[in-house]
């Protein structure tokens, strides 16, 4: 299996189908998961960008980061440690390169991973059971897929894959944060053992059932 550090669009859809149907959902009984199973359509030109090498991360992009999971906003993160919007979003972009992490969920996905980042299940709020598309499209949120390269992926709208997202943030709790609800919905489903770590995962990964969906995901990368 090709080092996971590269991050290929195949491996990394193989990883979210078996993180979702490792947390007891059926990937093949919804059409995005039959789909992310079978692979991308013919017209599929984009890439997942390499992931860069990591570097080391500074006390202020761990104060700034740690409070992401929150759902706290860049200007509330600002008042909170004495900085301004700017330096907030300096910080994080810094730990993003940090964590070798292709966007800001992923980064937060990576802090989780590796205990800097604490998991925050947002107690007290409502929840409700997750669908198959909500799940896959907050694994795949978290590995760095955005709505437009997702849509991209599966040859959907934006709408489809930013309606998949709004009803998993609305299960988990996170609707009413805004932007910062795909940070806070990450954290949500780590704490809850929905998400796992790489670490984790890869042992599965590698001896996974042949007729599964994970399987047939992988065997496009071999």
């Amino acid at each position: 299996m090709p080092g996971i550090e590269l991050y290929p669009s195949e491996l990394s859809v193989a990883f979210s189908i078996l993180e979702v149907e490792n947390a007891g959902f059926d990937v093949v009984t919804s059409s995005i998961g039959r789909q992310l199973r079978e692979g991308p359509p013919s017209s599929w030109r984009g890439t997942y960008p390499p992931i860069p090498e990591r570097a080391g991360i500074t006390d202020r992009q761990r104060s700034v980061l740690q409070l992401c999971p929150e759902g706290v906003s860049p200007v509330d993160i600002g008042t909170r440690i004495s900085l301004s919007a700017s330096r907030v979003g300096m910080a994080l972009a810094r730990a993003r390169d940090a964590f070798a992490a292709l966007n800001i969920p992923h980064t937060i996905r990576r802090g989780l991973e590796s205990g800097i980042v604490a998991p925050h299940d947002r107690v007290g709020e409502a929840r409700q059971q997750l669908e198959v598309d909500e799940m896959l499209s907050i694994s795949l949120a978290s590995r760095g897929w955005g709505v437009l390269m997702l849509a991209a992926y599966l040859n959907r709208s934006e709408q489809t894959i930013k309606k998949h997202r709004e009803e998993a943030f609305a299960a988990l709790g996170c609707s009413r944060l805004g932007r910062t609800a795909v940070y806070a919905a990450i954290s949500v489903a780590y704490s809850r053992s929905l998400l796992q770590p790489d670490s984790v995962l890869t042992p599965k990964l590698e001896q996974t059932d042949p007729d599964s969906a994970a399987y047939r995901a992988l065997s496009r990368v071999n």
